[in-house]
């Protein structure tokens, strides 16, 4: 999978994401559906992390070349210092000597070509991670916004046939916490009231009450959005 498709599935999960977000009504067949795209990015988290295990092992064949490139070098170089001064020849001197130059050369081309490889195979080793990491976190975030789904349509079927009281809850939920004064001007009823149903849901253990604030007790996603970092 190239790495320009792959982060084009990170971008559709961010928008399936977004549609989880929205108010609660799930149906088995959208959790299934859920759990069924989950498990092919965890698939494809494991792909990328083999892709990035093989440039690191092409890396490491990489460096070996070059230092053999290197240590041939250093051995021309020697060997033309020792030749040159073993020859007797002027004309034989310069011959080798040229031969010696060519040969430098040419490992010098190799080693240049070399490095240039590491760099490609560096670059492309840590796009590969970025991009594990990267579907890693939305993989969490779908489990975490799959399980926070789950909680909201259990918190609701507690309140079911209580309709007022299901609109404080909705209300409370969407911004965490409300006064009893903001509860009433909200939903055109007496703060007093709101007061009631908002106590009412307390029961339930899907509200708390400090002094005059009603305070949701739905856990927040703890995922944030955002680049990841490599180490």
């Amino acid at each position: 999978m190239q790495l320009a498709e792959a982060l084009s599935q990170i971008e559709v999960l961010k928008a399936e994401r977004a549609t989880v977000e929205a108010p609660p009504s799930r149906t088995d067949a959208e959790f299934e559906a859920l759990k069924e795209k989950i498990g092919l990015l965890e698939k494809a988290v494991a792909d990328k992390r083999k892709e990035a295990e093989d440039s690191r092992a092409k890396i490491r064949e990489l460096e070996v070349e070059l230092e053999t490139a290197l240590r041939e070098k250093k051995a021309a170089e020697d060997l033309a210092q020792k030749r040159l001064e073993e020859l007797e020849s002027v004309q034989d001197r310069i011959t080798r000597v040229k031969d010696l130059e060519e040969r430098v050369y040419e490992l010098e081309q190799q080693l240049k070509e070399a490095q240039e490889k590491i760099s490609i195979v560096e670059m492309q080793r840590e796009a590969y991670e970025k991009a594990t990491r990267l579907m890693e976190k939305e993989r969490d975030m779908a489990l975490e916004m799959r399980d926070l789904a789950n909680e909201r349509a259990q918190r609701y079927i507690k309140v079911l046939g209580m309709d007022n009281n299901t609109k404080v809850l909705l209300l409370v939920d969407e911004v965490g916490s409300m006064t009893f004064a903001d509860l009433g001007k909200a939903l055109g009823i007496p703060a007093g009231l709101a007061a009631k149903h908002a106590r009412e849901l307390a029961k339930l253990g899907v509200l708390k009450i400090e002094d005059d604030r009603a305070i949701s007790t739905l856990r927040e996603l703890k995922i944030e959005e955002g680049e990841v970092k490599l180490d």
